[in-house]
């Protein structure tokens, strides 16, 4: 397992400086419960720091729901710059949502504490090969809760990639305004790295960053725009305005069941440089004002009706899933996305799974660099 940097606070502010400003910082707080239904139930005390689309899930958390009530949400949007809202004191939470290559991170900025596995019961559930690059100093930090990739979708009834290559749709002159890609600076230099034929986009040197960073100004012909708003990226892809976003399952399955895209042809793409692959966890802050219920929050979140909806509504793979879940699922997004095939799902070459990087900081600098040519 990698070793955690050793960042004071302070010295970790410093370090995301830069991508802190470019997302801002001021704390998001949504309520996806306005209305009628939420009406029907009571509140919550606990906070939870959590991707907007798994903040709407009546059937998966209704134990929980029913039992003690609504939480308050906060949306979670991307790994850096919400990591830098917390470190910055922007948002408060009693659990988070960060993807676990960032769970060092946390852990080093005094941000997220221990699990006690004797309270978190459902841990006997959790895949433990998924768990391991959330366990620091044999202390698990982050408990993997969904797991999935990421990589360009498509519009095939707008237009046809001379490939199924990162690097065809990001160079076609065909899509010069037409493509929308997700604004998290490391991805997009192991992107770039990709195009480039560097193969382990998880050690790249000073000198491959920097090519992949001229890689993706050269690319930017062709992307309108960096999306931290996944709702934007799919609302521009499904009215046309774009023809190709970087996508997750969940982004593709969303798309897919709406009434507009009913006669559309839409493709997940399978990139020959590989998908980008990640592993997203829960943590509990440090110093939770509702310890107890945030225990229970996270027992009923691995549940089986939580995972069941996790994998069926967002054809996400869940760390809890079993092979009655994946009896419940449509058999070719399974096979699509790799749900019943996790001994070889994450691996290279066809898949490049996300770790946690010491020279992270090194990957962001360039990336403000491709947005700033």
């Amino acid at each position: 397992m990698t070793e955690p940097i050793r960042l004071s606070r302070r010295g970790f502010l410093g370090a995301t400086a830069a991508a802190a400003a470019a997302a801002g910082l001021g704390a998001s707080s949504t309520d996806a419960f306005a209305g009628a239904t939420k009406g029907a139930l009571k509140s919550s005390p606990l906070v939870v720091h959590d991707w907007s689309y798994y903040q709407k899930d009546f059937t998966g958390f209704k134990a929980y729901f029913q039992k003690y009530g609504v939480p308050k949400y906060i949306t979670f949007n991307t790994d850096q710059a919400d990591l830098a809202k917390a470190a910055s004191g922007a948002i408060t939470y009693d659990i988070t949502h960060p993807c676990i290559a960032y769970i060092p991170d946390w852990k080093a900025a005094g941000l997220v504490g221990p699990i006690d596995t004797t309270k978190f019961t459902a841990w006997k559930n959790v895949n433990k090969q998924l768990a391991a690059p959330g366990i620091i100093d044999g202390k698990v930090y982050g408990i993997p809760w969904d797991w999935g990739f990421s990589a360009p979708m498509y519009r095939a009834d707008k237009y046809t990639p001379s490939a199924q290559s990162w690097e065809a749709v990001l160079f076609d002159k065909k899509l010069r305004g037409k493509v929308t890609m997700y604004d998290e600076g490391v991805a997009m230099i192991k992107i770039g790295a990709l195009i480039n034929g560097h193969e382990n986009v998880n050690t790249l040197t000073q000198a491959q960053i920097n090519q992949a960073r001229d890689t993706m100004i050269k690319a930017k012909a062709n992307i309108v725009s960096f999306w931290q708003s996944e709702t934007q990226a799919m609302q521009d892809f499904i009215s046309g305005k774009v023809w190709v976003t970087y996508a997750w399952p969940d982004t593709y399955a969303q798309v897919v069941a709406k009434p507009a895209m009913k006669n559309a042809q839409v493709v997940y793409m399978q990139p020959k440089e590989g998908q980008l692959a990640w592993i997203c966890s829960f943590a509990m802050a440090a110093k939770p004002k509702n310890e107890a219920l945030a225990y229970d929050y996270l027992n009923v979140a691995y549940s089986p009706p939580a995972m069941d909806f996790l994998v069926n509504a967002f054809f996400t793979g869940g760390s809890a899933m079993t092979p009655a879940t994946l009896a419940k699922s449509d058999p070719k997004f399974v096979k699509q996305f790799h749900l019943n095939s996790l001994s070889t799902a994450l691996k290279p070459p066809k898949v490049w799974l996300e770790h946690h990087l010491e020279n992270r900081i090194a990957y962001l600098r360039a990336y403000q660099q491709v947005k700033s040519a």
